[in-house]
Protein backbone atom coordinates (compact mmCIF):
# COMPACT_ATOMS: atom_id res chain seq x y z
CA UNK A 1 0.00 0.00 0.00
CA UNK A 2 1.53 3.28 -0.86
CA UNK A 3 1.52 6.50 1.39
CA UNK A 4 -1.81 8.33 1.82
CA UNK A 5 -1.67 11.46 -0.71
CA UNK A 6 -0.93 14.87 0.99
CA UNK A 7 -4.67 16.02 2.06
CA UNK A 8 -4.98 19.62 2.95
CA UNK A 9 -7.86 20.15 5.28
CA UNK A 10 -9.42 22.99 7.44
CA UNK A 11 -7.74 24.27 10.86
CA UNK A 12 -10.89 24.18 12.82
CA UNK A 13 -9.56 24.26 15.97
CA UNK A 14 -7.42 27.13 15.72
CA UNK A 15 -9.46 29.83 17.33
CA UNK A 16 -9.75 33.18 15.98
CA UNK A 17 -8.18 34.76 19.01
CA UNK A 18 -4.37 32.49 18.80
CA UNK A 19 -4.57 33.36 14.63
CA UNK A 20 -4.08 36.83 15.20
CA UNK A 21 -1.35 36.37 17.65
CA UNK A 22 0.57 34.67 15.27
CA UNK A 23 -0.78 37.02 12.47
CA UNK A 24 1.05 39.67 14.61
CA UNK A 25 3.98 37.68 15.23
CA UNK A 26 4.66 37.27 11.09
CA UNK A 27 4.09 40.94 10.73
CA UNK A 28 6.72 40.90 13.11
CA UNK A 29 9.14 38.48 11.43
CA UNK A 30 8.69 40.18 8.29
CA UNK A 31 9.57 43.50 9.55
CA UNK A 32 12.59 41.99 10.63
CA UNK A 33 12.93 40.32 7.00
CA UNK A 34 10.18 40.42 4.46
CA UNK A 35 11.39 37.09 2.59
CA UNK A 36 9.56 35.22 5.45
CA UNK A 37 6.21 34.10 4.11
CA UNK A 38 5.11 31.13 6.14
CA UNK A 39 4.58 29.94 9.62
CA UNK A 40 4.38 26.08 9.33
CA UNK A 41 3.96 24.14 12.75
CA UNK A 42 4.33 20.62 13.17
CA UNK A 43 4.04 17.21 14.61
CA UNK A 44 5.54 13.92 14.02
CA UNK A 45 4.70 10.26 15.24
CA UNK A 46 7.22 7.61 14.83
CA UNK A 47 8.96 4.48 16.78
CA UNK A 48 12.98 2.83 16.83
CA UNK A 49 13.41 -0.57 14.99
CA UNK A 50 13.83 -2.34 18.20
CA UNK A 51 11.51 -3.76 20.31
CA UNK A 52 11.70 -4.10 24.25
CA UNK A 53 10.45 -6.88 26.35
CA UNK A 54 7.10 -5.67 26.51
CA UNK A 55 6.52 -6.40 22.12
CA UNK A 56 6.08 -2.79 21.77
CA UNK A 57 9.05 -0.69 20.10
CA UNK A 58 11.06 1.68 21.75
CA UNK A 59 9.74 5.33 21.61
CA UNK A 60 13.72 6.11 21.07
CA UNK A 61 17.13 4.64 19.97
CA UNK A 62 18.11 3.29 16.82
CA UNK A 63 17.09 5.06 13.81
CA UNK A 64 13.57 6.51 13.32
CA UNK A 65 10.86 4.63 11.88
CA UNK A 66 8.48 7.34 10.31
CA UNK A 67 4.83 6.83 11.14
CA UNK A 68 3.08 10.42 10.18
CA UNK A 69 3.17 13.68 10.05
CA UNK A 70 1.28 16.78 10.46
CA UNK A 71 1.79 20.32 9.15
CA UNK A 72 -0.27 23.11 10.20
CA UNK A 73 0.23 27.23 8.76
CA UNK A 74 -2.08 29.31 10.94
CA UNK A 75 -1.93 31.67 8.72
CA UNK A 76 -3.70 30.16 5.85
CA UNK A 77 -5.19 27.94 8.09
CA UNK A 78 -3.98 24.52 6.11
CA UNK A 79 -3.09 21.33 7.36
CA UNK A 80 -1.44 18.96 5.56
CA UNK A 81 -1.37 14.94 6.96
CA UNK A 82 0.79 11.73 5.92
CA UNK A 83 1.06 9.02 6.75
CA UNK A 84 3.44 6.40 6.07
CA UNK A 85 3.17 2.69 4.86
CA UNK A 86 5.57 0.10 6.01
CA UNK A 87 7.91 -0.72 2.84
CA UNK A 88 5.56 2.15 1.00
CA UNK A 89 7.94 4.90 -0.90
CA UNK A 90 7.75 8.51 1.49
CA UNK A 91 6.15 10.91 -0.44
CA UNK A 92 8.16 14.73 -0.82
CA UNK A 93 7.98 17.29 2.10
CA UNK A 94 4.52 19.21 1.63
CA UNK A 95 6.14 22.58 2.58
CA UNK A 96 8.66 25.26 2.15
CA UNK A 97 11.81 24.48 4.45
CA UNK A 98 13.51 27.42 2.84
CA UNK A 99 14.58 30.86 4.45
CA UNK A 100 10.71 31.95 3.32
CA UNK A 101 9.27 29.89 6.39
CA UNK A 102 9.42 29.77 10.44
CA UNK A 103 9.16 25.99 11.53
CA UNK A 104 7.41 25.62 14.86
CA UNK A 105 7.07 22.35 17.02
CA UNK A 106 7.55 21.85 20.63
CA UNK A 107 10.87 19.58 21.33
CA UNK A 108 11.82 20.05 17.82
CA UNK A 109 14.39 17.35 17.86
CA UNK A 110 11.77 14.57 16.99
CA UNK A 111 10.48 16.51 14.08
CA UNK A 112 13.93 17.33 12.62
CA UNK A 113 15.24 14.13 13.40
CA UNK A 114 11.69 12.34 11.04
CA UNK A 115 12.71 15.01 8.25
CA UNK A 116 16.46 13.59 8.39
CA UNK A 117 15.32 10.24 7.39
CA UNK A 118 12.48 10.81 5.33
CA UNK A 119 13.88 13.70 3.11
CA UNK A 120 17.58 14.15 4.47
CA UNK A 121 16.67 18.14 4.85
CA UNK A 122 15.93 20.19 8.16
CA UNK A 123 14.22 23.74 8.11
CA UNK A 124 16.41 26.76 7.84
CA UNK A 125 14.60 28.45 10.58
CA UNK A 126 13.44 27.16 13.68
CA UNK A 127 11.77 28.38 16.63
CA UNK A 128 11.64 25.50 19.20
CA UNK A 129 8.68 26.19 21.94
CA UNK A 130 10.03 23.48 24.46
CA UNK A 131 13.83 25.42 24.05
CA UNK A 132 12.26 28.92 24.57
CA UNK A 133 9.99 27.40 27.48
CA UNK A 134 13.51 25.96 29.34
CA UNK A 135 15.54 29.69 28.66
CA UNK A 136 12.26 31.42 30.21
CA UNK A 137 12.16 28.98 33.25
CA UNK A 138 15.84 27.89 33.70
CA UNK A 139 16.18 28.46 37.49
CA UNK A 140 15.93 25.21 39.45
CA UNK A 141 14.11 26.81 42.29
CA UNK A 142 11.05 27.57 39.28
CA UNK A 143 10.46 23.77 38.62
CA UNK A 144 8.65 22.86 41.87
CA UNK A 145 6.63 25.98 41.28
CA UNK A 146 5.75 25.21 37.57
CA UNK A 147 4.79 21.57 38.64
CA UNK A 148 2.07 22.65 41.21
CA UNK A 149 0.82 25.12 38.77
CA UNK A 150 0.50 22.71 36.14
CA UNK A 151 -1.10 20.21 38.17
CA UNK A 152 -3.48 22.92 39.52
CA UNK A 153 -4.45 24.10 36.28
CA UNK A 154 -5.08 20.62 34.79
CA UNK A 155 -7.04 19.71 38.06
CA UNK A 156 -6.30 15.99 38.48
CA UNK A 157 -3.22 13.84 38.27
CA UNK A 158 0.68 14.13 38.33
CA UNK A 159 1.61 16.44 34.85
CA UNK A 160 5.56 17.62 33.94
CA UNK A 161 5.58 21.79 33.69
CA UNK A 162 8.10 21.06 31.17
CA UNK A 163 6.34 18.43 28.28
CA UNK A 164 3.35 19.88 25.92
CA UNK A 165 0.38 19.38 27.79
CA UNK A 166 2.13 20.64 31.09
CA UNK A 167 3.18 24.01 29.56
CA UNK A 168 -0.27 24.23 27.48
CA UNK A 169 -2.05 23.59 31.12
CA UNK A 170 -0.08 26.64 32.80
CA UNK A 171 -1.13 28.91 29.67
CA UNK A 172 -4.58 27.98 29.96
CA UNK A 173 -4.82 26.33 26.97
CA UNK A 174 -6.73 22.70 27.26
CA UNK A 175 -6.11 18.99 25.69
CA UNK A 176 -7.28 15.91 26.35
CA UNK A 177 -5.49 13.66 29.11
CA UNK A 178 -2.25 12.19 29.75
CA UNK A 179 -4.20 8.71 29.90
CA UNK A 180 -5.41 9.62 26.25
CA UNK A 181 -2.17 10.22 25.13
CA UNK A 182 -0.52 6.90 26.65
CA UNK A 183 -3.04 5.18 24.64
CA UNK A 184 -2.53 6.18 21.28
CA UNK A 185 1.55 6.36 22.07
CA UNK A 186 0.79 2.19 22.53
CA UNK A 187 -0.89 2.17 19.17
CA UNK A 188 1.76 3.90 17.59
CA UNK A 189 4.41 2.04 19.16
CA UNK A 190 2.77 -1.24 18.44
CA UNK A 191 4.07 -1.00 14.98
CA UNK A 192 2.25 -1.14 11.29
CA UNK A 193 0.32 -2.39 9.61
CA UNK A 194 -2.30 -0.17 10.91
CA UNK A 195 -6.20 -0.26 9.97
CA UNK A 196 -7.42 2.28 8.46
CA UNK A 197 -9.63 3.75 11.48
CA UNK A 198 -6.01 3.32 13.57
CA UNK A 199 -4.36 5.35 10.94
CA UNK A 200 -7.04 7.90 11.09
CA UNK A 201 -6.62 7.68 15.02
CA UNK A 202 -3.11 8.23 14.71
CA UNK A 203 -3.28 11.01 12.58
CA UNK A 204 -5.59 12.64 14.55
CA UNK A 205 -3.83 12.60 17.93
CA UNK A 206 -1.12 14.01 16.13
CA UNK A 207 -3.02 17.18 14.88
CA UNK A 208 -3.69 17.24 18.41
CA UNK A 209 0.08 18.24 19.73
CA UNK A 210 0.04 20.76 16.20
CA UNK A 211 -3.06 22.21 17.52
CA UNK A 212 -1.62 22.66 21.05
CA UNK A 213 1.64 24.12 19.95
CA UNK A 214 -0.32 26.49 17.58
CA UNK A 215 -2.19 27.60 20.72
CA UNK A 216 0.77 27.84 22.34
CA UNK A 217 2.64 29.72 20.32
CA UNK A 218 -0.13 32.31 20.49
CA UNK A 219 0.50 32.93 23.74
CA UNK A 220 4.36 32.04 24.36
CA UNK A 221 5.84 34.57 21.13
CA UNK A 222 5.76 37.88 23.39
CA UNK A 223 7.44 36.17 25.97
CA UNK A 224 10.79 35.36 23.70
CA UNK A 225 11.23 38.32 21.72
CA UNK A 226 14.70 39.62 23.28
CA UNK A 227 15.87 36.29 23.18
CA UNK A 228 14.00 35.51 19.52
CA UNK A 229 15.21 38.47 17.29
Amino acid sequence: MTSAATQPTGGAEATHVARESIRRLLARLQSIDPGIKNIWIADTEFHSQTKSKTGLYDAKGDLQVPVCFVFFNPITDEEIRQFYMPGAPYPLCPISLGPDTLFVAFSAQAELLTMLRLWDVMPSRILDLEMEWLALNNEEYTRKQLKNEAKVAKKHGDISPLALLGVCAIHGISTRDQEHKDRMRDLILRGGPWTEEEQQQILDYCSEDVYDTSALLAKMWTKILDTFY
